[in-house]
């Protein structure tokens, strides 16, 4: 058992401890397919994936809950042992990029483990149901079947409708998808409901 003793902060031992259990969670929501990434910028575009194997991470992964999560773990472990005073502030960002990198690179290779794992092109999302997770100011994000997994996707409001029109824990649809670039995708949704007509080859997933 690791003694006390080298705690040289606690407050950065108790928020490492934190990051370490929700790390953990994730992990065990992952084994069973249950976990959920939000892998989106700040613009509402959601970056596409543009490794030839389809397994691979883009630079919306660091941004990601993911990515924070991460980061967290190694920064707040270094701030533990050797606190946040002169140099030891540096390195625990290094710590933490570095925790980052290895982590994103340990989860591709779980990925590319996985046999189950469906590649999706962002068309492939059009129609697709899924639940309201949050809604914000500007945008929706949705929790929906993507990649043989559940994901977090978010999405604008599309014509027509408002953002009050949609209610957390409620269904929503993807109604339109946009690429602006080869590398991003923006998604557009409108409430679902059972009198809800949507096209007759929609990939319906609740």
């Amino acid at each position: 058992m690791i003694p006390l003793t080298i705690i040289v902060d606690p407050l950065g031992g108790w928020l490492a401890l934190g990051f370490i259990l929700i790390f953990a969670v994730k992990a065990i929501l992952a084994a069973v397919g249950g976990d959920v990434d939000a892998d989106f910028d700040g613009d509402v575009d959601v970056d596409v994936d543009v490794d030839s194997d389809g397994f691979g991470f883009s630079t919306s992964d660091f941004l990601s809950l993911k990515g924070f999560l991460n980061f967290g773990v190694g920064f707040c472990s270094s701030w533990a042992l050797f606190g946040l005073t002169g140099w030891y502030a540096v390195l625990a960002v290094f710590v933490g990029l570095v925790t980052m990198i290895l982590l994103l690179l340990a989860y591709r290779a779980c990925m590319k483990l996985d046999s189950h794992i469906v590649v999706e092109k962002p068309s492939d999302l059009m129609y697709r149901i899924g639940t309201v997770y949050i809604v914000t100011d500007a945008a929706v994000i949705l929790q929906l079947s993507h990649n043989g997994r559940i994901d977090e996707i978010m999405t604008t409001p599309d014509e027509g409708c408002k953002i009050s029109d949609f209610k957390v824990g409620e269904f929503a649809f993807i109604s339109k998808v946009e690429t602006p670039s080869e590398t991003s995708v923006r998604f557009y949704s409108k409430p679902y409901t059972s009198s809800t007509n949507i096209s007759s080859n929609s990939n319906e997933n609740n």
